[in-house]
């Protein structure tokens, strides 16, 4: 089934800056999603406090915006790339991204609540903007990246301040 906006009015249709093209990565994390809001029995979103999308093969991940009390996200062992449909779940508090190929975390210090990332095995590599991100997240209690990483970020002359990993 493919998804098309056209037959919409137009002041429904989405704007190029709000919505994404659905593609099959998409369509593929929005079937994942619907399958576990069956599994748990969930009708409304805001009755949405965790969702396990864990070994799902997916490489995208529609906009999980609309579970606003959403609280716990297990995302491990997928082939995402990005995070970047994470910008407005405001209530996570636990985040596993681990065994991915996540290579930057932007979007990430707009999550105040969070107070446990799981980063280990992916393939971040942009040490600075890492930093950025991590140092933005103030409630963060528990991060697990890889010690290759952890080491860089140490060695990094510009970066001074890294006691917030310690």
């Amino acid at each position: 089934m493919t998804w098309n906006v056209n037959h919409l009015p137009r002041a429904f249709q989405p704007t190029a800056t709000l919505a994404r093209a659905p593609g099959p990565a998409l369509e593929t994390s929005s079937r994942a999603v619907e399958d576990q809001l069956k599994i748990c029995g969930h009708k409304r979103d805001a009755d949405v406090f965790e969702l396990f999308l864990s070994q799902k093969e997916l490489t995208d991940v529609i906009d999980l915006s609309r579970f606003k009390k959403l609280k716990y996200l297990w995302l491990h062992h997928n082939k995402l790339h990005g995070i970047t449909f994470l910008t407005r779940n405001y209530c996570l508090t636990e985040l596993y991204l681990n065994n991915n190929a996540i290579i930057d975390i932007k979007g990430l210090h707009s999550l105040p609540s969070l107070h446990i990332l799981l980063l280990h095995h992916n393939e971040l590599t942009d040490i600075s903007a890492t930093v950025k991100e991590l140092k933005g997240m103030l409630n963060l209690k528990t991060l697990s990246i890889d010690l290759h990483f952890y080491m860089a970020i140490c060695q990094n002359s510009k970066t001074q301040d890294f006691s917030f990993l310690i």
